[in-house]
């Protein structure tokens, strides 16, 4: 898990460096626990207490200073 957040942290940071566009990445579910973290600044340890359902998306900007989480867990068409 923590050699997983290390790829996925230096990709964002990469992202992070040329963030003048919209990225679409499709992904499994701990990666995508990964970014969150790194978005959020904490550890690892968040994934044991976050739950995504099939087919959600998560929302992050990284084009500020500090990269922003927008949504998570989210149903496309729900509310």
């Amino acid at each position: 898990l923590s050699t997983l957040g290390e790829r996925v942290q230096k990709s964002l940071n990469n992202i992070k460096s040329d963030s003048d566009q919209h990225i679409l990445i499709v992904t499994h579910v701990s990666p995508i626990k990964a970014a969150v973290a790194w978005t959020l600044g904490v550890t690892d340890a968040i994934v044991w207490r976050t739950r995504l359902d099939t087919a959600s998306f998560t929302q992050i900007e990284i084009n500020t200073v500090a990269p922003v989480l927008l949504g998570f867990n989210r149903i496309p068409g729900s509310k």
